[in-house]
């Protein structure tokens, strides 16, 4: 909670350690590594981001098969 409160940018891959997004300032830039496949249906993490109000992007990867 502390990291995330003090954090001007987080950078962290998709995945359940975004919700501690919960616990950032607003304004705070917000970059989720993700792929491809997690791009369709609903995007929890851009949607905790949009309300905090924060700057969320997304990098898509490639992923390795």
């Amino acid at each position: 909670m502390k990291l995330f409160y003090s954090a001007e940018a987080i950078v962290a891959p998709h995945g359940a350690g975004l919700a501690n997004l919960v616990f950032s300032q607003s304004g705070a830039q917000v970059l989720a590594i993700t792929t491809p496949y997690r791009l369709s249906g609903y995007h929890c993490f851009y949607a905790l981001a949009h309300y905090r109000p924060q700057h969320s992007r997304a990098l898509l990867a490639t992923p390795v098969t």
